[in-house]
C-alpha cells in the first residue's frame, strides 16, 4: 500500500546510532538509522481514537567501521536528512560517543540513552507500533528487515540496525503517546457536549453579565446578585432600590 508524505511533513528527524563497543574485524556494525516523526496514514493506522502521529525509517547508514568512520556516516546522514538531532546509545562507549561525533561535527544537536532493559522488551513497544500500521519505509531496506523478520532473543548475535531503530522511533515520543492523545480526544469530546442543567439549579440565583448603562465604577466586572455588583457595589439601574 503506498502512502504519500513530503519532507515538509517530518515534525521532526533524528539520526539514531547503536555504536560498535570495538571496530575489530569480527565485532558488530554500529547500526545507524535515520527516522522521522509525520502525519498519520488513515490508509494503515489502526488506532481508534486520534493518532498522535507516525514514524518514518529514511534510511539504513548501518556500517563496520571504527568510531570516527561511523560518526562521520552519522553526520553524513545528518546533513544529507537535515535532522533536528543525533541519538547515541552510550552503553559501551560512554562519553566517548559524543566526544568523538562532536569531533567530526562540533556543536552537533547530540542526546544519550542508556539501555536499562533487555532488546526485547526495548523492542516491544516499537513492534506494537508497526502493529498498528503507524511506522512506515520510505524506501527498501532489506537488512534492517532481514534482522526484524529473524532475530530472537536466543540469538547469537546483536540487532545493530534494530537496536538503532529502536533508539530513534522511541526518541521521537511514539511511544507511550496513545494515552495523551485518547486524553485528548475525549476532553474534546466533552468540550463539544451540551451542558444539561436540572429546572431546579436553573431556578436558583446566579451570578449574570450586566448589558445596560448602571451607577458602576470604572473598571467593575458588571457582575450581579440581585442587582447589586459583587465587585464595587453599584447596581443595576432596574433594581437601583437596592442599594
Amino acid at each position: 500500500m503506498s502512502i504519500s508524505v513530503r519532507r515538509s511533513d517530518l515534525r521532526r528527524v533524528v539520526v539514531a546510532i547503536d555504536p560498535a563497543a570495538t571496530s575489530s574485524e569480527d565485532a558488530d556494525d554500529t547500526g545507524i538509522i535515520t527516522v522521522a516523526r509525520g502525519p498519520c496514514q488513515p490508509s494503515t493506522c489502526k488506532l481508534t481514537v486520534h493518532c498522535p502521529g507516525h514514524g518514518y525509517v529514511l534510511a539504513d547508514d548501518t556500517c563496520h567501521l571504527g568510531p570516527i568512520g561511523w560518526a562521520q556516516v552519522a553526520v553524513e546522514a545528518f546533513d544529507t536528512w537535515q535532522a533536528d538531532r543525533v541519538v547515541a546509545e552510550v552503553n559501551n562507549g560512554g562519553d566517548m560517543v559524543g566526544v568523538t561525533i562532536r569531533t567530526v561535527r562540533p556543536g552537533i544537536p547530540y542526546a544519550t540513552v542508556y539501555a536499562t532493559r533487555g532488546k526485547v522488551v526495548r523492542a516491544e513497544p516499537i513492534s506494537a507500533l508497526y502493529e498498528q500500521g503507524r511506522v512506515h519505509h520510505l524506501g527498501t531496506f532489506p537488512e534492517l528487515e532481514a534482522e526484524q523478520s529473524t532475530w530472537t532473543q536466543d540469538s547469537p548475535w546483536s540487532p545493530n540496525r534494530v537496536d538503532a531503530l529502536v533508539w530513534g522511533l522511541t526518541y521521537l515520543g511514539l511511544v507511550g503517546a496513545q494515552g495523551a492523545a485518547f486524553l485528548a480526544a475525549y476532553k474534546d469530546e466533552i468540550a463539544a457536549r451540551t451542558p444539561v442543567v436540572s429546572p431546579v439549579l436553573a431556578a436558583l440565583p446566579h451570578l449574570g453579565a450586566a448589558e445596560v448603562e448602571s451607577t458602576l465604577r470604572p473598571g467593575c466586572k458588571h457582575r450581579f446578585f440581585t442587582g447589586v455588583c459583587v465587585h464595587c457595589g453599584g447596581a443595576d439601574p432596574k433594581t437601583a432600590a437596592l442599594v
